[in-house]
């Protein structure tokens, strides 16, 4: 329904630019009309409301993700970029086969950040419990 509204207001927004520029029409949101292709797209990724949708929903929100992995804690390698999961997991937790799903946005606009989420599938739904930005090219 909101993209309905959206693509409604881009189109009429779009009918009255010039070619080749871009207008703001809603900057909390982050949405950007580009007339010369006449694309919608996403500006950035709001890491607090990501941090709150399923991952269905984030998907809905975001769009496809650039990567999706899942593994089980216990198998999970403890890297620099997985460390953080020692936060949320006990020991004990570590040995266990716990479902995590690893799933990766590129910003639209801003191409060279991504961001991770972790989830875990409670209540079966994907919930998100952890978040990482950093630059594409940073090595872990």
């Amino acid at each position: 329904m909101n993209y309905l509204l959206i693509l409604f207001v881009a189109a009429s927004l779009l009918s009255s630019c010039k070619d080749g520029e871009f207008n703001k029409i809603d900057k909390t949101e982050g949405i950007l009309i580009d007339a010369s292709n006449q694309n919608i797209m996403i500006d950035t990724i709001n890491k607090e409301k990501l941090l709150k949708l399923s991952l269905e929903k984030a998907k809905n929100e975001y769009g496809i993700p650039l990567s999706e992995k899942t593994y089980l804690l216990n198998e999970a390698v403890l890297d620099e970029f997985r460390i953080n999961l020692k936060n949320f997991y006990t020991d004990e937790q570590f040995k266990k086969p716990i479902p995590i799903n690893e799933v990766t946005w590129l910003n639209n606009l801003k191409k060279d950040i991504l961001v991770t989420v972790w989830y875990e599938k409670r209540d079966n739904v994907w919930k998100p419990f952890d978040i990482l930005e950093y630059n594409k090219n940073a090595e872990f």
